[in-house]
């Protein structure tokens, strides 16, 4: 009986890895569809935003940001209100974790943002509990950042993490054939 039921639970942790396997195998190609039907920049940028926020239940708000001079500027962003979009649309240089993210030129996540010094205050005012920041490369300088953010402690697991890590490396091809 006893092994019955541990092949019983091993048959269902084999199912229910497959079948996120699956899932994200299908976000993967959804996003690489989409960043892949234009070269127009700004197409390209909308349709990350959008294909991301169809296909990822665990974010809330999803934003790209372009390096320009010394500003971080929102290109493209989904489920974002107008007051927040006003505040964040150019990050000067050197603040947030938007800058922290180009700058060090590698991926952060916060599963809790109570224990974090580089959010800032728009991002606690509009219910950031947990986010991920990944940089985009061009010609092997940070450029920009893809920030994923959820208003849920410990959002993302390391399994999302990698998920979304090869998502922007799908996005971050696409801006730059469009560039």
């Amino acid at each position: 009986d006893i092994t019955g039921r541990k092949n019983a639970e091993a048959l269902r942790e084999s199912l229910v890895h497959l079948s996120r396997k699956n899932r994200y195998e299908a976000i993967i190609g959804s996003v690489t569809r989409s960043v892949h039907q234009s070269i127009d920049l700004q197409q390209v940028l909308d349709n990350a935003v959008n294909s991301m926020s169809d296909n990822i239940d665990t974010l809330q708000r999803v934003e790209i940001f372009l390096v320009e001079g010394d500003e971080a500027v929102l290109k493209a962003h989904k489920k974002m209100p107008e007051w927040f979009f006003q505040r964040v649309k150019r990050l000067p240089y050197g603040r947030g974790s938007t800058w922290k993210t180009i700058i060090e030129g590698k991926s952060n996540y916060v599963a809790d943002t109570d224990n974090d010094q580089a959010i800032g205050l728009a991002g606690r005012q509009i219910g950031t509990k947990s986010y991920v920041s990944m940089p985009i490369f061009s010609d092997g300088k940070a450029v920009g950042a893809l920030n994923i953010t959820s208003e849920n402690k410990n959002a993302f697991d390391e399994e999302e993490q990698k998920l979304l890590e090869i998502v922007a490396r799908q996005i971050e091809t696409a801006i730059n054939n469009a560039r």
